[in-house]
């Protein structure tokens, strides 16, 4: 029913909303690979590049750049921080949280970069509801314990 509705879409905005509603179906049905799939390349529509095949080098850097944006910020001052009103943002937003779930039976590397993406979205344009999960787990006691964690994981697969 989908596939049949996108052959028929009027415009770049629905053509994203009935493909976001795709992947979220295949990730409803255990399709997490189709499904993350799907949701990088709408990601990438909406001009937020994300690599296909993350490695740890990515999740290394991403994790640098964000603790540099989060350098000096309280926890409590993110969750005061203005609500996001870029739609595209939103969009993006929701998108990267949906995409948590499949991403965290699927690779852990995918979901590291999501949380973080999430995060650095909610720092430079605001917050939404979207971002709770992230939020929380970003926090730098808990970022500090997943980047050990990760590192650790890096380490043990060099070691291979």
């Amino acid at each position: 029913m989908i596939d049949k509705a996108l052959m028929h879409v009027k415009s770049e905005k629905d053509l994203i909303r009935l493909r976001f509603l795709k992947a979220f179906v295949l990730g409803s049905n255990c399709r997490t690979s189709e499904s993350l799939r799907m949701s990088i390349e709408i990601l990438t529509a909406l001009g937020e590049p994300f690599p296909k095949r993350p490695t740890a080098i990515h999740v290394a850097l991403q994790f640098a750049r964000l603790e540099r944006k989060l350098k000096g910020k309280t926890f409590e001052r993110l969750l005061r921080a203005p609500s996001m009103y870029d739609e595209t943002k939103l969009a993006m937003m929701q998108i990267l949280n949906m995409m948590l779930m499949s991403a965290f039976v699927r690779d852990w590397k995918i979901a590291a970069l999501l949380g973080r993406r999430t995060v650095s979205l909610s720092v430079d344009y605001g917050v939404c509801v979207a971002r709770s999960y992230s939020m929380v787990s970003s926090h730098r006691k808990v970022a500090l314990g997943l980047k050990r964690l990760f590192l650790l994981q890096i380490h043990s697969a060099a070691g291979k």
